[in-house]
């Protein structure tokens, strides 16, 4: 049920791929197609572009080998797709030409990737297999690479989590210390300047996800074990992590209201979703929710909706959770055999995006009526979705090495 869930970066150890030069890309008659590359047989990824309005699929982009994380520029008119095993960032572009691939060379193995708010640059976590891994920033107007960060010599190894402050001023990395540690590598944008780690413990399933309050004043970092899952706010001013609140099980998705008050953390094993506020760092609510996986916030903060799935048939479904009461609605079934890997929302919260994994598809779902609507065909094995900040497009990441 849960092909594509998870990307995993334990396929890594290619060598590197050469730049492809700038391509253009057919129109709606286009088909979704996965070509495979020489280099490795793994076929490559490719991202989708949807129009909002009437729901059409647009453009289908190839990308590189095992897409993952996708990050946006403020006007969307450009994404970032990392490729893991092509060492490499495709940039996509759409315009009145039409739409555009080129591709940056990253490094080995790039494995996160964030974006400053104003959309000058981009940070990439690289995890190099031979070395403590760095973090890669990139000038989004001219695609340069600057100088890569690393930890200091023995400190540690750049992992995969990484998040930038809402006011920009702070890129936060995930790093494993040589001593065993899990914690943060602080890099100040200003300059690329890298502060001191801030350690937070012991986990052996690493650091899997950060959310930073609207304020930019706290981070909270969710990390786990096989056992438990620690939730740690740390205060962005000082570096110093608060106490943990313990979470039972691996967790699989988090999310933050918009206003920053509550975090949601899905428990796929054992049907639950959590509700922390911040605020206290406490558990207010556990949520019943049928194989959560995915989350995502509408803009006003009224409602999470969860990605699931009915215990008997196996159907995909999206559960609205509302945020006042913390009660899930009425499942919204929008598959007949589950496997619902991402969720996203339009800025005016009038439509949620289900990707469907085993459907190749994305489901459009009208939250006013809460009701599924005519599927969208998409690439192989859509993992990762993007909503422009007008509202105008969602970019679909489609991941084939990952099925």
């Amino acid at each position: 049920m849960l092909k594509g869930a998870v990307a995993t970066a334990a396929a890594l150890g290619l060598m590197a791929t050469a730049a492809n030069p700038a391509l253009a890309v057919p129109g709606p008659s286009g088909t979704p197609g996965h070509p495979v590359t020489a280099a490795s047989g793994l076929p490559r990824g490719s991202v989708t572009l949807i129009g909002t309005r009437a729901n059409t699929r647009g453009a289908t982009v190839p990308v590189g080998e095992l897409p993952g994380g996708i990050t946006l520029t403020p006007d969307g008119k450009t994404a970032y797709v990392l490729n893991a095993w092509s060492h490499s960032v495709s940039v996509v572009r759409t315009g009145p030409g039409g739409t555009t691939s080129r591709t940056i060379k990253a490094g080995r193995y790039p494995i996160g990737i964030a974006m400053t708010p104003n959309g000058n640059r981009v940070f990439i976590t690289r995890h190099e297999n031979s070395g403590s891994g760095s973090v890669l920033p990139v000038k989004v107007t001219t695609g340069v690479p600057g100088q890569p960060v690393s930890p200091p010599f023995r400190q540690g190894f750049i992992m995969n989590a990484i998040a930038v402050t809402p006011d920009g001023r702070t890129v936060y990395a995930a790093e494993e210390g040589s001593a065993g540690w899990e914690g943060l590598l602080p890099i100040r944008t200003a300059g690329d300047r890298r502060g001191s780690p801030i350690r937070l413990g012991r986990f052996p399933y690493g650091i899997q996800d950060m959310a930073i309050t609207p304020d930019s004043k706290t981070l909270y970092v969710l990390g786990g074990t096989s056992r438990k899952v620690l939730l740690t706010p740390v205060k962005t001013a000082t570096g110093k992590a608060g106490r943990p609140l313990s979470l039972p099980s691996p967790a699989t998705a988090m999310v933050m209201t918009p206003n920053g008050r509550f975090v949601y953390v899905s428990d796929l094993f054992r049907n639950v979703v959590t509700v922390v506020r911040t605020a206290t760092n406490k558990i207010v609510a556990r949520v019943t929710v049928n194989d959560p996986l995915a989350l995502a916030a509408a803009p006003d903060g009224k409602t999470v909706y969860v990605g699931g799935a009915d215990p008997v048939t196996g159907a995909g479904e999206v559960f609205p959770v509302s945020t006042t009461t913390n009660t899930a609605g009425a499942p919204i079934k929008v598959s007949p055999d589950g496997d619902l890997t991402a969720i996203a929302v339009t800025p005016d919260g009038t439509t949620a995006y289900a990707a469907l994994g085993f459907n190749d598809e994305v489901v459009p779902v009208n939250t006013a009526t809460q009701t599924a609507e005519t599927p969208i065909a998409v690439g192989v094995n859509p993992s990762q979705l993007a909503v422009t900040g007008d509202g105008s497009t969602l970019y679909v990441v489609n991941s084939p090495g990952q099925s």
